[in-house]
């Protein structure tokens, strides 16, 4: 009587913790596919907005985290008299040519 009482309650708490321990696996493994899936789409939108972007977006980027006009019209100054080589208050192609090489932000011209 009393051992099959025992073997029974083994087996039962057995299968429970069983179940218990793949319930808590499959958790973990759900988790980190989510993670890991939601990480893939953060890249995959990431690498579609650089292929999408324009040759100057880093520019105008920095242009557009201003403050208030006067801001914006002395980040555009010092962006035009970095690209104004010979100071003559023009940009030629030339100028601007190497304002953006020095930039590391290169445009089709």
């Amino acid at each position: 009587g009393w051992r099959c009482f025992f073997v029974s309650y083994i087996v039962i708490v057995a299968i429970v913790l069983l179940n218990v321990i793949v319930a808590v696996l499959l958790e973990g493994f759900m988790t980190a596919m989510q993670r890991h899936d939601s990480l893939d789409l953060f890249h995959s939108q990431q690498r579609e907005r650089q292929r999408d972007a324009g040759p100057i977006d880093p520019v105008l980027e920095s242009l557009s985290n201003f403050i208030s006009e006067s801001d914006l019209s002395s980040k555009i100054e010092a962006l035009f008299n970095r690209f104004d080589i010979d100071d003559s208050g023009r940009l030629n192609y030339q100028e601007l040519a190497t304002g953006f090489s020095s930039l590391e932000c290169v445009p089709c011209m």
